[in-house]
């Protein structure tokens, strides 16, 4: 199984997925509440079996709670904890802008939108980002 989060300024969505790409849970949080005691309780109350977990990865545009929640993770499961920004994804997307400046939901939002098929307009209203297709 794999946990994909997803970390705002506002809330923290953590989504468990089988190997078969199936979403199994989604669990929504206030992203100022996370600590260790918060995470202990969260995935006990939606019966997580931690040991389980084989890949980690977190798409965050708080570093801080990111740092907490990889911190506690670690302990918990046999996987590292990637964040979407610090993978090598320079072969899959040309960003022509200092790559330290682009959030990783922008990266993630680009990366989604990578087919030949479909036109996608994204909004970006600074806090919240509209998806259209």
């Amino acid at each position: 199984m794999y946990i994909l989060g997803d970390i705002g300024n506002t809330e923290t969505k953590l989504c468990l997925v089988s190997k078969k790409n199936k979403i199994l849970k989604k669990i929504i949080f206030l992203s100022k509440s996370v600590n260790n005691k918060k995470l202990n309780s969260l995935f006990k109350k939606n019966k997580i079996q931690l040991h389980k977990i084989e890949k980690v990865l977190f798409c965050s545009v708080v570093p801080k709670t990111f740092d907490i929640i990889k911190k506690y993770l670690s302990k918990k499961v046999k996987s590292k904890c990637f964040e979407v920004k610090n993978l090598k994804l320079k072969s899959l997307i040309k960003i022509k802008v200092d790559y330290k400046q682009v959030g990783s939901d922008r990266i993630t939002n680009a990366i989604s939108l990578m087919n030949n098929k479909n036109n996608f307009i994204i909004l970006d209203l600074e806090q919240q980002q509209l998806l259209m297709y």
